[in-house]
């Protein structure tokens, strides 16, 4: 049996024609769905994901919502090798990934992450010396940045 009716107002063909109504949906989608409900699902179900595994499927969320985000990862991983995918999802998904990290061994990935350091370094100092120019203390800056030229700092490695 087709549980196309969550709601038990109208029959499963009409909440099945309203719920593609209400929700805008390509051919390979629809086909999707049709499956997912042939299989004897509703279509307010959330199928399990490959990709949301770790984090858990967001509240509220339905066959349709599940479906786009696994399509649009697809898309956006295809051709990357394993670790190079578990870069892009930790991102992805907002994880901090460290310089220890172990996906950050294969060279490509890590020369990546080291331009987004770099950008993200380059942004802070921006910032740092707005404040500083913000305070009137320039000449300040630039004359301890003189005297002190060539030194190491406390960072270096």
């Amino acid at each position: 049996m087709n549980h196309y009716n969550w709601d038990g107002d109208s029959s499963p063909d009409e909440s099945l024609t309203h719920y593609e109504v209400e929700h805008h949906m390509n051919p390979g989608e629809k086909r999707a769905l049709h499956y997912w409900l042939a299989c004897g699902h509703s279509a307010a179900d959330t199928p399990p994901s490959r990709y949301l595994k770790t984090c858990g499927i967001p509240d509220g969320w339905d066959f349709l919502d599940v479906y786009r985000l696994e399509k649009e990862l697809d898309a956006d991983t295809a051709g990357m090798d394993s670790l190079q995918k578990e870069y892009y999802l930790r991102k992805y998904f907002g994880e901090d990934i460290g310089l220890n990290d172990p996906v950050l061994e294969e060279s490509s990935i890590h020369e990546e992450y080291a331009s987004d350091r770099y950008s993200m370094m380059k942004r802070k100092l921006f910032w740092m010396w707005e404040f500083i120019c913000s305070e009137d203390l320039c000449d300040e800056a630039e004359e301890y940045m003189k005297d002190h030229k060539g030194q190491e700092t406390p960072f270096e490695w």
